[in-house]
């Protein structure tokens, strides 16, 4: 919650949910890496249930920039 205010830029907030390895928000999922569950060794117990993530605005990018991949547009601050 706080971090939808604090810091600057805002983070971007997303309804979603933890399915596997991957968090599912409207038309888009992100893949998680392996390190998140090591980190973070609770998270997996919120597989199946709506979440809230946060995207800090410097971990975006434009994908113009890189060739070959496929990305998802998603509404930002």
């Amino acid at each position: 919650f706080v971090a939808g205010f604090i810091g600057s830029p805002s983070m971007n907030l997303f309804e979603g949910k933890l399915t596997g390895d991957e968090l599912t928000a409207g038309t888009f999922a992100i893949r998680l890496q392996d390190a998140a569950f090591v980190r973070r060794p609770g998270l997996r117990s919120y597989a199946g249930r709506k979440i809230v993530f946060g995207i800090r605005p410097e971990h975006l990018y434009d994908s113009s920039l890189e060739s070959g991949r496929k990305y998802q547009t998603v509404p930002a601050k």
